[in-house]
């Protein structure tokens, strides 16, 4: 294995062994987060959230686990070197705080991607193979090797039903993420404090929400394999590597011994065995991505670019990359990229100039949504600022961190080619994470002789428990919109038990848990994504414009769903000014050209009354 690191090595120090009396005293933190914690779980009701999502239902007692857990971590992290194990709990503890949360109280699958993600793995199950021409979910169909795994697993595993299982995937990734990391950070340093403190960072960071059940969360932990085993197996002519210091070290080193004598018919398997391995390993990465996600490949493309310009490795991973993407691209998906990519040649260099307008509009924003938004920024630019920061101090301590900060901008061209779906600033952020929050621990831990001083350990831990408290407003800032009652998810299972194939669905709104069975039966038209002189003409006349729409011989049935969720997302946005939602829910309510057909808890499923249907042009 090898380290990047380039500056002054770690002064040698002895370990002090530490006695069972100290380790409690080093855990009671932790304890006490985890039981406050448990005992806040019982108190949150998710029918009362806000526009400032879940931190408008948690009691004051909630923010207690989080002060914990940064003042128990930063203290184990400088006080008991000789355990690296136990800042690790405390890792996994605040993940758990983080990501279990929503998991457990809201009781159902978040995001309505997350949903539509069940609905091309139901697809597969049922049909054994995609549809690249559909004009639903197209991009999926695509790019489906993610869907296919989670399909084959699902069958092996005998379950139909994956919405309660794959709402703990947040958790799962940033656990697997947390895995991940300090192979990426060893690289760089070999003090555990700026690991482990790096991956904290993170964790409260990485608030964008794509860690859920989809192929960016899988992707994404692909990716930070990838690099890892580049920068730590495959370097081409590494730097000296700094000499092995500390429990972490001599614990990763035994783990690499261990993982060779576990490998059948060999006790010590020879370098080039392992650099095999690890090669091989790397390609089928690669594989996964392309064959999974449009954007992590090119993301990847541009890092392992990054290395070979920068003489780390040879170009056989990088040219491989291309040309496995460029077939993908160009063979596999030909007849998508044909109707998307004359789009983003036309926006080329325009996506860098309209950044702000991917960001929300504070002006027509609910006042807990300028929170909200205000919150996400603030999180970004100041892990941001925070980085530059301490990359300034370990340059000024000695180090030279040219790989890590090439690592960090790789992500950045992206910007001029493409605006992916108006989301590409938060793929930039993401992808550019790892390597912000490493330099932004080196604010605090810049080397391995500086940061251990009680002054330093309070702010830390400060540091930390604003990042943490963060994190809940920028990440479930919008729980509102995202989380699902389970009266409203029975509401839309019954309404797919009742569409034949061919049956139009009008929606308020796309934020609801759909498309999540037998998407091919079914054509949604939201009224939130209509242009604005169809919306305003719909909101002078629902009755009778909605009535125009579903009274159409191509469809075979036709529905509108109202939901809560739908509401909660076109108000907070200021889609449909001065209670348009609620008007269009009194209208057909009140009008005899429809039925309510279905109602649960806040979901209405209207139709067409059967006595009014062909009836022409709608006049009031």
């Amino acid at each position: 294995m090898t380290t990047l690191q380039t500056g002054p090595r770690p002064a040698e120090t002895a370990t002090v062994p530490i006695g069972q009396a100290d380790l409690l005293p080093a855990l009671l933190p932790l304890f006490g987060a985890l039981a406050s914690w448990a005992a806040c779980l019982r108190t949150i009701d998710p029918g009362a959230l806000s526009d400032l999502g879940l931190a408008s239902v948690l009691p004051a007692a909630a923010w207690l686990p989080s002060l914990l857990l940064s003042v128990g971590f930063f203290f184990v992290l400088c006080r008991q070197p000789g355990r690296v194990w136990l800042p690790g709990l405390y890792l996994v503890a605040l993940a758990v705080v983080l990501h279990a949360t929503p998991a457990i109280d809201y009781g159902t699958l978040r995001y309505p991607w997350a949903w539509k993600h069940l609905g091309i793995i139901d697809y597969i199950q049922r049909h054994g193979a995609v549809d690249r021409a559909t004009p639903i979910l197209t991009a999926y169909h695509n790019w489906p090797g993610f869907f296919a795994a989670a399909a084959f697993i699902a069958d092996l595993a005998g379950i139909r039903d994956l919405a309660s299982p794959v709402r703990w995937a947040p958790l799962v990734l940033n656990l697997l993420y947390l895995a991940a990391l300090p192979l990426l950070y060893r690289a760089f340093t070999d003090d555990h404090r700026t690991i482990l403190g790096a991956a904290w960072v993170f964790l409260a960071g990485n608030w964008v929400g794509q860690d859920y059940f989809s192929p960016q969360g899988v992707c994404f932990f692909f990716y930070l394999l990838l690099i890892g085993l580049c920068l730590r197996f495959l370097a081409r002519d590494p730097a000296p590597a700094v000499a092995e210091s500390g429990r972490l070290s001599q614990a990763l080193a035994a783990l690499a011994q261990w993982s060779a004598r576990s490998l059948p018919g060999s006790s010590a398997l020879p370098s080039g065995a392992m650099r095999a391995i690890v090669t091989a390993t790397a390609l089928l990465l690669i594989v996964a991505m392309t064959v999974s996600h449009q954007l992590t490949p090119l993301v990847a493309i541009s890092a392992l670019g990054a290395l070979v310009a920068l003489q780390i490795m040879t170009p056989g991973l990088f040219l491989f990359a291309g040309v496995v993407v460029a077939f993908w691209i160009l063979y596999v998906a030909a007849p998508f990229v044909a109707v998307v990519l004359p789009v983003e040649i036309r926006d080329i260099g325009v996506s860098a100039g309209q950044l702000s307008g991917n960001l929300a509009d504070l002006a027509v924003l609910s006042s807990g949504q300028v929170l909200v938004s205000l919150v996400c920024r603030l999180l970004t630019v100041g892990i941001a600022l925070a980085a530059v920061v301490g990359g300034l101090r370990r340059r000024a301590a000695g180090y030279r961190d040219g790989v890590a900060a090439a690592l960090t901008i790789a992500p950045l061209p992206l910007i001029a080619v493409t605006s992916y779906g108006g989301e590409i600033m938060f793929r930039v952020y993401l992808f550019a994470l790892p390597f912000l929050a490493f330099f932004a621990a080196a604010l605090v831990f810049p080397s391995p002789q500086r940061g251990n001083s009680v002054a330093a350990l309070l702010a830390a831990a400060l540091l930390g428990f604003i990042l943490a408290v963060a994190f809940v407003f920028a990440n479930n800032g919008k729980d509102r919109q995202y989380a699902f009652a389970s009266e409203d998810v029975a509401a839309v299972q019954w309404l797919y038990d009742n569409a034949p194939q061919g049956t139009l669905i009008v929606e308020g709104a796309s934020l609801y848990p759909s498309l999540f069975r037998n998407v091919e039966h079914v054509t949604p038209v939201a009224i939130a994504d209509e242009p604005a002189e169809s919306r305003a003409e719909l909101l002078a006349n629902p009755a009778s414009v909605l009535a125009r729409w579903l009274d159409n011989d191509d469809y075979s049935a036709a529905f509108i769903i109202l939901t809560r969720n739908q509401e909660a997302y076109v108000n907070a946005m200021g889609i449909m000014p001065g209670g348009g939602f609620e008007k269009i829910k009194q209208a057909l309510l009140s009008s005899p050209r429809f039925r309510l057909v279905h109602a649960s808890g806040g979901t209405m499923i209207f139709a067409l009354n059967p006595a009014v249907r062909g009836m022409g042009e709608w006049i009031e």
